[in-house]
């Protein structure tokens, strides 16, 4: 397992937009105020189980996370709308995602269009965004936009 750099250092690297128009995609999207940033090496989410063991790593899910999508998308919603404390502001989430190469790269174009939805519906109120970086970002944008053609 490698340690990405911290999310600050790779906001040089990611300034490619994957998916223009989506609600958490590019640095256009980041939300303001204080932002918690994390930072998920694409390279340890190559399968649908490694994608959900990483971001609940990385995101701090509770122990009874399901690792399925409704169990993800879930949990996600609970890290950025923060249940039970009424007075508490939703959370800004930034996570950089080096290594975007391999991303899902060993599941079916489904596992990835799922994570794109899941993404766009956590992110309809501007408190997440998502950056990629990536060594063949051209490569990996082509993959992504195929992904999205089936939302």
């Amino acid at each position: 397992m490698t340690h990405p750099s911290p999310p600050e250092r790779l906001l040089a690297e990611a300034r490619w937009d994957l998916l223009p128009g989506h609600p958490w995609a590019g640095l256009a999207r980041v939300p303001a105020g204080d932002v918690r940033r994390v930072a998920i090496d694409g390279g340890d989410c190559r399968t649908k189980a490694g994608l959900l063991a990483g971001w609940a790593r990385a995101l701090d899910f509770p122990a009874y996370f399901g690792h399925n999508w409704d169990a993800f998308e879930e949990c996600l919603g609970d890290v950025l709308h923060p249940a039970g404390e009424p007075d508490r502001p939703p959370s800004r989430l930034l996570v950089v995602l080096t290594g975007a190469d391999g991303l899902l790269a060993d599941a079916p174009e489904a596992e990835l269009t799922t994570l794109l939805r899941i993404l766009d519906a956590a992110a309809v109120d501007h408190l997440l965004a998502v950056l990629f970086a990536a060594q063949d970002p051209s490569g990996t944008a082509y993959r992504f936009r195929a992904a999205a053609r089936a939302l």
